[in-house]
Order: C-alpha cells, then sequence, then structure tokens
C-alpha cells in the first residue's frame, strides 16, 4: 500500500512540474493556455474528445501553426488533436494560418473573420446563431452567399449557391463534378466545366475527359483551371483561346 502512494506522489508530482515549466494548466483530461498577445483570449485541449478550443473575447493572436502549441508546448502529438473549435465571444481566427489540415472546424456564433488556409480542413461547421457567414452544401460563405470562402475536399460533386460572385479557386481543385444553377448570374456550366457566365473564361475543369469539349466563346484558361487533373499530360487548347 505505501509503494502504491509513493507512486502516486511521484506522479502527483511530476504532473505539477510540468504545468509550472511550460506555463499552462493540466486538469484530468485537459491542458489549457493563455496568449500573452491577447490576455481574453485562451485554448484548451480535451485528450478525451481529441479536441482543441479557442474561447474568449476578441481576436485570436498570430498562430502561425497549431502545431507549435499542441507539440512544443502541450507536449502532445499531431494525431492528439484531430477537431479545432472557435469557440463564441472569438470574433477573429484570422491569425490561424497553418495546422488546420485533415482537422474537422466548428466556428462559433460571434466569427466574422477566417482563417486564410480555412480550406486545408477537412470540413467546417457553424454555430446557427452567426450572423455573419452562412453555410450551402457543406460549403461556407459570407452571409449573403455572395463569395465562397470554404469547400471541403474530395467530394464527387459540390453544388455552388446559386448567388455566388466570386470563388476561391484552392476550394475546388480536389474535388468532382461542379453544378449550379441555370439562375447564377455569374457563371455557367458547359460539359461538366465550370465557365464565368458568358462562356469566355473556363474557371474548373473536374476532370478532363479524352475529347473534352469546350464552349465555343472560350478565350481564356484561367490559373489552375487544370490543377486537380492527374490522369492525363496532355490538354489540347481550342482555337479562340487567348489567353
Amino acid at each position: 500500500m505505501k509503494k502504491i502512494w509513493k507512486t502516486f506522489l511521484a506522479t502527483a508530482a511530476m504532473s505539477i512540474a510540468v504545468c509550472l515549466c511550460t506555463g499552462m494548466t493540466a486538469f484530468a483530461e485537459e491542458i489549457q493556455g493563455e496568449f500573452e498577445e491577447n490576455p481574453a483570449v485562451f485554448w484548451k485541449i480535451d485528450t478525451d474528445t481529441k479536441t482543441m478550443t479557442f474561447y474568449g473575447d476578441g481576436a485570436l493572436p498570430d498562430i502561425s501553426n497549431l502545431e507549435n502549441i499542441i507539440q512544443n508546448v502541450a507536449g502532445l502529438s499531431a494525431d492528439d488533436v484531430q477537431h479545432v473549435a472557435i469557440g463564441d465571444g472569438i470574433t477573429s481566427a484570422f491569425g490561424l494560418s497553418f495546422g488546420l489540415i485533415d482537422r474537422t472546424l466548428t466556428l462559433g456564433k460571434d466569427l466574422k473573420i477566417i482563417p486564410t488556409r480555412i480550406y486545408q480542413a477537412a470540413s467546417v461547421s457553424l454555430s446557427e446563431e452567426n450572423p455573419y457567414l452562412n453555410l450551402y452544401d457543406g460549403c461556407l460563405y459570407t452571409e449573403d452567399y455572395t463569395e465562397m470562402l470554404y469547400c471541403p475536399r474530395n467530394r464527387e460533386t459540390i453544388t455552388l449557391h446559386p448567388d455566388v460572385q466570386k470563388l476561391e479557386r484552392n476550394n475546388l481543385y480536389q474535388n468532382g463534378d461542379l453544378t449550379i444553377s441555370s439562375d447564377s448570374e455569374y457563371f455557367s456550366m458547359y460539359e461538366g466545366c465550370l465557365y464565368t457566365k458568358d462562356y469566355s473564361e473556363l474557371i474548373h475543369c473536374p476532370v478532363y475527359r479524352p475529347g473534352q469539349v469546350f464552349h465555343p466563346n472560350l478565350q481564356i484558361i484561367g490559373r489552375y483551371a487544370f490543377y486537380s487533373i492527374e490522369d492525363t499530360k496532355t490538354v489540347t487548347v481550342p482555337w479562340g483561346v487567348t489567353t
């Protein structure tokens, strides 16, 4: 019995020492920390649910990479965090640039400004109380749906909101077929490819098929239009293309 108590006390002392050395607080299955840049914002990691949550009030400070906190501060491995949550009260997460790859992301009701590399997240969910952002077919948009901010990767089909005017092309290249209502005033579909409304610019070609037919109005092949193509090394540029 004495041996068991000695082991327990030694383990407790070691845990306290770790907390003191790293400037963080550890509870049963939770590790917590704060930011010097904004004392009103905190982070915590629940090792049971593998969730890292940012909470408090105001803007999230600049975080070059989540792995710095997860591994260097909390002493965990990258696999110990699979979900990231931006809690209510956080108004901007612009400082979160790297570390979302293949992790799910939950956005709180007060968030207005999202991370620059949100497209790396495996999926995004949004508080129903958030008045600044909206979800449509799993994609994140501004409140009025005019700009797409995020689209999940590796989806077979993505339906774009008919009101969207601006697309971040990083959101498109790792997905399959796209669809959009013919009521859209800004984009058109032709033979599986996404164009500007007048078909003058090719925006995205999900799969380049042998004998791919392009619209006769095509003049511009946009940047990264063929980025997702992996099964061919040759693309035939049709007559009429100038750029």
